[in-house]
């Protein structure tokens, strides 16, 4: 057998042993292929444009075209990591935030499960950013600041985010603009000033979500029209949500279709001065109802429709299972015109009683 326009490459462990092959021309021996550190082993870091082409081979593993005249040794074609648009985590790029440096608005990143024991930052441009999995795809913050930062039109998806810290607004994590925070779990964060584990501002939105077990206040909105739908905020050692002014703006949140239950001395909805903030309210379930809230001058309570004060009947909070028990009166409670994905009526709270 005859090899030509291969690389073969030992990284430095000893000699590279002919076992009665030939080598024909243009072989690299001994010469690192150029891989992502930490990447899938295929993927490269920069071109090295030895192949030859092949009238038969006209594209790499991912399907993108091999360059017809100097072509990459190996199954992938080298393409800048956001060329198409996409950039796949650890595949191309090692780390979220090594993506996010490479990146251009309106870009998406893909993240494969595993833990990114990172501190990430969209850096001001609008980028998507969606994990594998919420349960197994995790950004953890080490203890060492918040866990994520965006703005403009970005979105944050399908992570669990961890051990964030620190006394900025939003340890885990810092949303303004027109932000979207979806599908995630927000836990085990920490905050000594009561900024929140969450901070929305301006237009953000929040939904689809968990949000328990933080040292803190779980969703602070400071100066914020954010949307909060189809969350559950729970077991928090501060306030469930608190309203802040930021810029002598005020908050004026909508509360939709969400749990906000067992925070702080049952203190589950906080207005802070100055006054003038404004919450809506409606098709969730609050703590010791109503009158629970305590509101000053010129703050307002809008109490909508279908609101609840009953036991979620959660399946194991001990545990961290923050799902319905079959018997829970949450179930098909939330507004009548959202429906969850079994195409029932919507449930009241972060993980819907599905009809399987």
């Amino acid at each position: 057998m005859t090899y030509d326009y291969n690389i073969l490459y030992n990284a430095g462990n000893g000699n590279i042993q002919n076992q009665g092959v030939s080598f024909g021309t243009n072989n690299q021996l001994n010469v690192d292929p150029g891989l992502y550190d930490g990447g899938d082993g295929f993927h490269l870091a920069a071109a090295n444009e030895l192949g030859t082409p092949l009238t038969e081979v006209t594209v790499d593993v991912d399907g993108e075209p091999r360059d017809d005249t100097n072509p990459d040794i190996g199954a992938d074609e080298y393409y800048s990591p956001n060329y198409d648009g996409v950039i796949y985590v650890p595949g191309e790029i090692a780390t979220i935030q090594g993506a996010i440096d490479v990146a251009v608005n309106n870009d998406s990143i893909l993240v494969a499960a595993g833990t990114y024991r990172e501190n990430i930052d969209y850096g001001g441009n609008s980028l998507t950013i969606i994990g594998e999995n919420r349960e197994t795809t995790i950004i953890d913050g080490n203890n060492s600041g918040r866990g994520a930062e965006l703005a403009g039109q970005s979105i944050l998806s399908t992570f669990t985010i961890q051990n964030g810290s620190g006394n900025n607004g939003g340890n885990a994590v810092h949303a303004s603009g027109n932000a979207i925070l979806d599908n995630l779990i927000i836990t085990s964060n920490s905050n000594t000033l009561g900024n929140g584990s969450v901070m929305l501002e301006a237009n953000t939105v929040l939904k689809n979500s968990l949000i328990v077990n933080n040292q803190d206040v779980g969703v602070v909105c400071n100066g914020a029209d954010a949307t909060i739908s189809n969350v559950t905020i729970a077991s928090n050692t501060g306030a469930g949500i608190e309203l802040k002014s930021l810029g002598g703006s005020n908050s004026h949140p909508t509360l939709i279709n969400s749990i906000v239950y067992g925070n702080q001395d049952n203190n589950n909805i906080q207005f802070s001065a100055p006054s003038g903030h404004s919450i809506n309210i409606s098709y969730s379930l609050i703590q010791d109802g109503q009158d629970s809230i305590t509101i000053y001058n010129n703050d307002t309570l809008i109490w909508g429709t279908g609101n609840l004060d009953v036991d979620p009947m959660f399946v194991d909070t001990a545990n961290g299972n923050y799902h319905l028990l079959a018997s829970s009166m949450l179930i098909n409670a939330g507004h009548p015109d959202s429906t969850d994905s079994d195409g029932t009526r919507a449930d009241i709270g972060a993980y819907p009683y599905l009809n399987t």
